[in-house]
């Protein structure tokens, strides 16, 4: 199931894109979770990959931790660990650090 989706533009090479971001997560705690990007735009350099995107995973204004999130890249962008697509769990702080997206 699919509880919450958030977008992001991307300034990184070419024209902005979007990086959509879903989180996924049992029925009983998925209505009140929210899923926030730590920057409201992320750019980078020439061809120098974006380090530091971070997704913030909260619940009735508390840090959610064990929250699996997937984040998708638009074409022409992928993760350093290979592919557009990473799937992850919030920290204990609710925080998932994304790969380096190059």
């Amino acid at each position: 199931m699919i509880s919450k989706v958030s977008r992001r533009s991307f300034a990184h090479r070419k024209s902005p894109t979007i990086i959509a971001s879903t989180i996924t997560a049992p029925v009983y705690a998925a209505s009140g979770i929210v899923l926030a990007f730590d920057s409201p735009a992320y750019s980078s350099t020439g061809c120098s990959e974006l380090t530091g995107a971070e997704v913030m995973a909260t619940e009735n204004g508390t840090a959610k931790a064990a929250v699996s999130i997937t984040v998708s890249l638009a074409d022409g962008y992928v993760f350093s660990t290979g592919g557009a697509n990473y799937v992850g769990v919030t920290d204990a702080s609710g925080v998932m650090v994304l790969p380096n997206i190059i």
